[in-house]
């Protein structure tokens, strides 16, 4: 990491790193030696003639982070020490500095930002795409507001519910995982109480708001397969967390909801097909996970990854990837995602235990068609092409459109192949239909009962 060289004289160095010392102590906790060598190499500027010793590039990007908040903050903090320094002794600068760091949440501890970093680090990959979901994470753990996921399937939205309730300020309770299509209106909370029971010893109260109060984070999964009966009971349960404001019960006491979905929940509340009250407590903070061919910068560094972790539950050398074999999984269109990609490499280790070759890469072609670096940019342009037209499904749901319509090529086909590739309703599939052909980029052809269509692929490619 770079030293951004903060512009301050030795003095005010040395002032600013024997005040955030201690504090970095407990930060690092046993690593005092290593605390020590990163802010004398800091306070004295021996970047200018010293390598940074190894291992401190955090703690030197915290005092680069701290000095620009301190230089800032200099007259403030002189002209008014009583709220820093005041005869409580609350707060020190640097944990001030931290507690606005960490605005999002106030009382954001110090062991807080431990597991907070130790969860990131399990966020493997470099993109840009990936990183704006790291950051995203990183805002939905210091935060307790509810959180929902979108995403296709297996591209790890349970692993990101996961590390939001470790790293956030409630993980010494318990996360308590609901999978919302096994609920049902009649027994949902006998069904509930199943689920708490295998985690604590459930409350003798049968309420909902009883039986979820021990938790610190409820994981909805699946929340759109939630029953219509069940919307407007689980909207009211999370619209208790505004209760704290208007009654002496403790905000604490109430379980923060993070939620997942495979679909698009705005979509569905416009098409009155999920509650939109229920949409809107959600979806306070929305994290939309990409799919891994929106990745392929990542596959490289995620392949590894997870053969090293196969490799250690199998007690077996890691194996190396050749680059004919690194080409190929850049290539495919990864329909299963991060599941699939494990199940490939899995399957791979079946074959050989030391260097894994193209030909030993087997793919379900049956499902999807592998796509070249060609056919991917064809189907981004025709999704920007489509969006330029006005249609509005978002972007997954689009690119998965565009990839079934070009997999069509020229043969007919009928509404409800569509419904099923995109696993939507009917009247969804007739819509996006719809919309296409008065767009021009399907024909239709028979009458009502026998619909099939078409698709203008000319139209479809072009980037006009």
């Amino acid at each position: 990491m770079e030293n951004l060289n903060v512009d301050l004289s030795s003095e005010a160095r040395s002032v600013i790193a024997i005040e955030a010392c201690p504090q970095l102590h407990r930060w690092y906790g046993e690593d005092e030696t290593l605390v020590e060598a990163a802010c004398n190499w800091w306070a004295n500027k021996h970047y200018e003639t010293q390598q940074m010793p190894a291992g401190t590039e955090r703690i030197i990007a915290m005092l680069d982070e701290y000095a620009i908040w301190y230089t800032s903050r200099r007259t403030q903090i002189f002209e008014s020490v009583t709220n820093y320094l005041g005869s409580t002794g609350l707060l020190t600068p640097f944990m001030q500095f931290i507690r606005e760091r960490y605005t999002v949440q106030p009382d954001f501890g110090v062991e807080t930002g431990l597991r907070l970093e130790h969860g990131i680090r399990s966020l493997i990959g470099g993109s840009q795409l990936w990183q704006d979901v790291v950051g995203l994470v990183q805002l939905a753990s210091m935060s307790s507001v509810p959180t929902l996921i979108h995403g296709e399937l297996g591209t790890g939205k349970g692993q990101i519910a996961r590390i939001i309730h470790e790293t956030g300020g409630r993980s010494d309770s318990p996360c308590l995982t609901i999978p919302c299509p096994f609920l049902t209106h009649r027994h949902f909370k006998s069904k509930i109480r199943e689920l708490v029971s295998e985690r604590i010893d459930p409350p003798t109260n049968n309420s909902l708001a009883d039986l979820l109060e021990p938790f610190g984070t409820v994981y909805l999964a699946d929340i759109d397969q939630l029953e219509t009966e069940l919307q407007p009971i689980f909207a009211e349960q999370i619209r208790e967390r505004y209760s704290s404001y208007e009654t002496d019960r403790n905000e604490h006491q109430q379980p923060r909801y993070v939620v997942s979905t495979t679909v698009d929940l705005n979509l569905l509340s416009r098409q009155q097909l999920f509650r939109h009250d229920l949409f809107l407590e959600i979806a306070i903070l929305q994290i939309d996970m990409p799919a891994l061919r929106h990745r392929r910068d990542d596959l490289t560094i995620l392949a590894k990854h997870i053969l090293n972790r196969l490799a250690q539950k199998y007690g077996i050398p890691k194996p190396t990837l050749h680059p004919d074999a690194i080409r190929r999984l850049e290539c495919y269109s990864w329909p299963g995602n991060m599941v699939e990609l494990r199940a490939v490499l899995d399957r791979a280790l079946l074959k050989t235990r030391k260097e894994i070759h193209s030909r030993h890469l087997q793919f379900d072609a049956q499902e999807w068609t592998a796509v070249s670096e060609s056919g991917h940019g064809s189907v981004l342009s025709a999704v920007e092409n489509l969006e330029k037209s006005g249609l509005r499904v978002g972007k997954t749901t689009l690119e998965r459109l565009v990839t079934f319509l070009f997999t069509k090529g020229p043969h007919h086909f009928k509404t409800w192949e569509l419904k099923e590739e995109l696993a939507i309703a009917p009247s969804t599939a007739r819509s996006y239909m719809k919309k296409l052909h008065g767009f021009g980029f399907v024909f239709k052809h028979g009458d009502r009962k026998t619909t099939t269509w078409r698709v203008d692929q000319d139209k479809l490619k072009c980037d006009e």
